[in-house]
């Protein structure tokens, strides 16, 4: 009787066993396998989660944890009723593999007010998603990606959603006075690139959201490539909306202040849409604090709040590019013609080689932001003209046989003495000692009669 007992006792504790014993391993840390991604991310503050299979599981990173979950190929899919990935603390996502949703009012990823996550890479979707039109959810329709916190995407990523009820991805509070009720919190999104397709508007910047977008391609069909009501900043990047690419929408300069700041990006509407449109519900002043100082756009956009400094031109290809005014070169040109028309063989070529130096060397791409660089150049173009030095009169070489001498009186010598002057250069010198002693011979002996007389 004890040894049945005994039997049914180690049985028992078999079976309890076991199921840990054949658990299918998904995860590793440091090679150490897991058979959930919870346990191994609890085990994993400062390392890297490997994911090794598909798996359904939802899991939530602690605020104060810093863990790496590195997809490799495989998908992440949701428990019924839950965010695939719920961050709290710091994450990093990288590898091929996908996080996907398939239940109603759940984003692949949750991003909290405590989050800070970055996406390297991977591919995050509701592959159940059933939103068909901004009114009609399916009754399975959210965000793809929900960001509270501070959010950074990269290159590498893809983020879809083949609906038309929710957004494709959301940064802000829907209703922020009851989520963030002193406005303290200011979610932030940062995307530096990737694919971003679908949702009823691929990117929405709500109540007290910060969003900058330095480069990736959105693109939407439903309604707008990016929704913003509070700030926006487009630094680079491509957007096309079969109707209009960005609706802007303002309610107070608070938590949905309507700032949008476009310098760079090329941006494609639908026919018969805009570039830029008023949201619904805004207020009149929509566009208040709309400036666009950059961009390439196949519509027009100089109805647009333009920076002063800005002009709109259109190029060969129909579109418009909003660029820097050119820097005024009139009074550089000016000086330059009057430079021209010179003429230079006046001039020492020391003092025309600078000045010409100086106009080989003018940079005629400079916009207004560089004016006074034309300015200066234009100072420096005078100065070099006032400074031509003009060309004077050789001096006299006294060495020069040619030189003028003072004029003496001309000596004329007796023909019979010249071949003596030539081949005697004292010659002259002892005739002209003869002729002294033949004169005051002569004037001896005038003396010597007058006393006689």
């Amino acid at each position: 009787m004890k040894k049945a007992l005994l039997f049914v006792v180690a049985l028992f504790a078999s079976l309890m066993i076991m199921p840990n014993a054949f658990a299918l391993e998904v995860a590793s840390v440091d090679g150490v396998k897991y058979s959930t991604v919870q346990e191994a991310i609890d085990d994993a503050n400062g390392k890297t989660v490997t994911l090794l299979s598909n798996v359904t599981e939802s899991v939530t990173i602690p605020s104060g944890m810093t863990v790496t979950l590195d997809l490799g190929s495989y998908t992440l899919t949701n428990i019924e009723g839950k965010h695939t990935i719920t961050n709290e603390g710091n994450l990093t996502i990288t590898g091929s593999g996908t996080v996907d949703n398939v239940s109603h009012a759940r984003a692949a990823v949750y991003n909290s007010t405590t989050g800070i996550a970055t996406l390297n890479s991977g591919i995050y979707t509701r592959s159940s998603e059933k939103g068909s039109s901004a009114e009609e959810s399916g009754n399975n329709s959210y965000y793809t990606i929900e960001n509270h916190g501070n959010m950074t995407i990269n290159d590498s990523v893809q983020v879809l959603n083949n609906g038309s009820f929710s957004s494709l991805l959301h940064n802000g509070f829907y209703n922020g006075p009851a989520e963030n009720p002193d406005g303290s919190l200011k979610p932030t999104l940062t995307i530096n690139g990737g694919l971003f397709t679908g949702g009823l508007n691929t990117v929405k910047n709500d109540d007290d959201g910060i969003l900058t977008i330095n480069g990736g391609t959105f693109t939407n069909v439903a309604q707008a490539a990016v929704l913003n009501w509070n700030s926006t900043t487009i630094t680079g990047g491509t957007f096309v909306s079969d109707k209009d690419v960005i609706l802007n929408g303002k309610l107070d300069n608070i938590r949905d202040a309507g700032i949008l700041n476009i310098t760079d990006g090329n941006f494609s509407a639908g026919e018969g849409y805009n570039i830029i449109t008023k949201m619904g519900e805004s207020n009149a002043d929509y566009d208040a604090n709309i400036l666009v100082s950059g961009g390439t756009f196949n519509k027009t956009v100089e109805q647009m709040p333009i920076d002063e400094n800005m002009e709109v031109v259109q190029n060969e290809d129909g579109t418009f590019t909003v660029q820097y005014k050119e820097a005024d070169y009139s009074k550089v040109n000016e000086l330059v013609a009057k430079a021209n028309s010179i003429d230079k063989t006046k001039y020492t070529a020391e003092s025309v080689k600078v000045l010409e130096d100086l106009i080989n060397s003018i940079d005629y791409n400079k916009t207004v932001l560089e004016q006074d660089y034309v300015d200066g150049l234009a100072i420096s173009l005078q100065n070099a003209i006032d400074g031509l030095v003009e060309k004077t009169e050789e001096p006299t070489n006294p060495e020069d046989p040619d030189t003028d001498l003072p004029d003496f009186p001309e000596v004329n010598l007796p023909d019979k003495d010249v071949k003596d002057e030539v081949s005697n250069p004292k010659t002259v010198d002892n005739i002209s000692y003869a002729y002294i002693a033949l004169l005051i011979s002569g004037l001896g002996v005038f003396v010597s009669l007058k006393r006689l007389a």
